[in-house]
């Protein structure tokens, strides 16, 4: 009887600490510049460990690794969606022609697109105060929160399909 008491004991304490730590991954706020390196390998992973679909939604897009591990995933059959600022790309547009040119979606949005998110296989959100360059991620002070919440994730889905 004892034995079976400790072994219930821990094997409750065993679950309990599987369940935290599964949910302490579910959401992850990091900053930057202080977690830059962290930050980029973070999304860098996100990108090319999507094995269906990935939906971006930023103003400024400039980060090279990001365009490069972009076009991997899509080389991998990931089907791939960015949406621009119409004005920021009249401005600084290489990485959307780079896009556009190797067959993924690109979709231009007349007003003011200030976002900053993306979907990884409909199973985790990025979103913060970071647009995809060096600098945002090297030199500026900004939040980057990955979620994996089914609400949340809906939402953002819902707010995608209603920039068109």
């Amino acid at each position: 009887m004892y034995l079976n008491k400790t072994f219930n004991k821990s094997f409750l304490a065993c679950l309990m600490l599987f369940i935290f730590t599964l949910s302490a991954y579910s959401n992850e706020l990091l900053i930057l510049p202080k977690q830059n390196k962290e930050a980029v390998s973070k999304i860098e992973s996100l990108i090319l460990n999507s094995k269906n679909e990935i939906k971006i939604a930023v103003y400024n897009f400039s980060y090279k690794k990001f365009t490069k591990a972009l076009l991997k995933a899509q080389k991998n059959g990931v089907n791939i969606i960015v949406y621009f600022d119409n004005k920021k790309v009249k401005e600084e547009n290489d990485t959307y022609k780079l896009l556009k040119k190797n067959h993924i979606k690109t979709i231009l949005i007349k007003d003011k697109l200030h976002t900053k998110l993306a979907i990884f296989d409909n199973k985790t959100a990025y979103f913060g105060s970071a647009n995809w360059t060096k600098k945002s991620f090297k030199e500026n002070y900004e939040i980057l929160y990955f979620t994996k919440d089914k609400e949340t994730l809906e939402t953002l889905n819902n707010f995608l399909s209603n920039l068109n």
